[in-house]
């Protein structure tokens, strides 16, 4: 019983990346194509990990310090 769903769910698998719609999607993520007249806009995950007030303020300790207090205590 067993072996027959999992045979049933790779022959569904197999069937799934055979189609157009699963090839698309692949060319779009791994060569990063687009469609003719389609415009990408890409996002900064965390906008703000990426400014430079939040590198700049004292959110961030120094790695050795970060260390320091983990083996030795603040």
């Amino acid at each position: 019983m067993q072996l027959e769903k999992s045979s049933a769910e790779l022959e569904d698998l197999v069937a799934y990346f055979q189609t157009e719609d699963y090839k698309e999607k692949e060319l779009r993520k791994r060569l990063n194509l687009q469609k003719e007249g389609e415009h990408v806009v890409v996002l900064p995950e965390n906008p703000e990990a990426t400014s430079s007030t939040a590198l700049q303020s004292n959110q961030f300790e120094k790695n050795w310090i970060a260390w320091w207090n983990y083996f030795f205590g603040n």
